[in-house]
């Protein structure tokens, strides 16, 4: 880092600004936060939801498993007993409705796991597709209008993105 003065445009004070010793160093350097900043994370996040789904579904799976049975069993007692039909029929909607319920909460479950990977997906990368594509790109004007440059406007927006999302 050193500090610089540009006096040539009409810039009052001092900045920081990075110098490296080549463009090959300043890459690598770029593609490591991206691996911190994005890819571990997401990759992290990818397999641990993928773990809790998978025992959340096999969990799920024994439950319909059983209630399964029990509705087999309802069935059997109804048929060879013959006695009090309506309350095998109520005690056979209660197990439909539990049926429904843990289905219910399977899609809920599913949804809000996917989501979670999707939204870190969606808030992060535009802030590190911009921040790449600037240690990148050898050219100063790589969002150049009417003169201005709005490269570092940009970054500073999908920054300020990325950094309101609770994530």
């Amino acid at each position: 880092m050193k500090m610089k003065k540009y006096p040539a445009i009409n810039v009052c004070g001092e900045f920081c600004t990075e110098k490296w010793p080549n463009v090959h160093s300043k890459r690598i350097y770029t593609l490591f936060v991206l691996a911190i900043q994005f890819v571990i994370p997401f990759t992290i996040m990818t397999i641990c939801y993928q773990a809790v789904f998978s025992f959340l579904r096999r969990r799920a799976k024994s439950r319909l498993t059983s209630i399964a049975q029990q509705a087999n069993l309802l069935y059997v007692v109804a048929a060879t007993a013959g006695g009090d039909t309506q309350q095998h029929k109520e005690q056979l909607t209660h197990l439909i409705e539990q049926k429904r319920r843990v289905l219910q909460q399977r899609r809920r479950v599913t949804l809000i796991l996917v989501s979670m990977v999707v939204i870190f997906g969606i808030t992060s990368l535009p802030h590190n597709i911009v921040s790449t594509l600037m240690e990148f790109t050898d050219s100063q004007d790589l969002l150049a209008y009417n003169g201005n440059d709005y490269t570092y406007l940009l970054n500073l927006i999908t920054h300020l993105y990325v950094s309101s999302i609770p994530v």
